[in-house]
């Protein structure tokens, strides 16, 4: 079963990610993907990107720099809907190869931008992390971001209710982390049987 997680930023992906891992399934990070796309200097992604911007996006060990791309993209909508509609391809791409690969394991995806990409009918089911606006906050604030980058990339994603409105199924993360790990295996329960 492929199976697609999704949520807003700070809403959990990553902690819930971690405990279906610990449930038995294979588990595939869209982000990771992505990092190692871009550390990839001989890939068509690197080519494009660099064609696109320069060496503006090229940091001092020669690969793409992430944060060089956020600035542009965060900041013009033309430039993000370009990077979008090369990105998402290679990520998904990457993902699907590595699914295909592991002999149809069982296998939860983690995409942030599932259903911003219109990624959710190549899955068999989604999964949608969701968390009160609050703690959410508290959250990104925590990780260094300040509250403007927060509305910014908040503008360029679905809220997380509408994510949560359009998943097959619903994790509450709201509570501790062992009742996070208690809903993982509870949902990681029925998408197998």
């Amino acid at each position: 079963m492929f199976i697609g997680l999704t949520g807003g930023m700070g809403c959990g992906k990553s902690a819930t990610l971690s405990f279906f891992l610990e449930c038995g399934y294979m588990t595939l990070d869209a982000d990771k993907i992505c990092h190692e796309l871009y550390s990839n200097k001989g890939s068509v992604l690197f080519e494009q990107l660099h064609k696109r911007w320069g060496d503006a996006v090229i940091s001092v060990n020669g690969t793409i720099d992430r944060a060089s791309v956020g600035k542009i993209v965060f900041t013009e909508n033309d430039e993000l809907e370009w990077l979008n509609g090369v990105l998402h391809p290679a990520v998904f791409s990457e993902g699907f190869r590595i699914y295909n690969n592991s002999g149809k394991k069982d296998t939860i995806f983690d995409v942030p931008l599932l259903f911003e990409a219109g990624w959710e009918s190549y899955f068999d089911k989604t999964v949608s992390v969701w968390c009160r606006e609050e703690i959410r906050m508290k959250r990104l604030l925590k990780r260094g971001m300040s509250k403007c980058d927060i509305e910014r990339r908040d503008k360029m994603q679905f809220k997380p209710e509408l994510k949560m409105e359009r998943a097959d199924y619903v994790i509450i993360n709201n509570n501790t982390l062992e009742h996070l790990k208690q809903q993982c295996k509870v949902i990681g329960d029925k998408l197998t049987t």
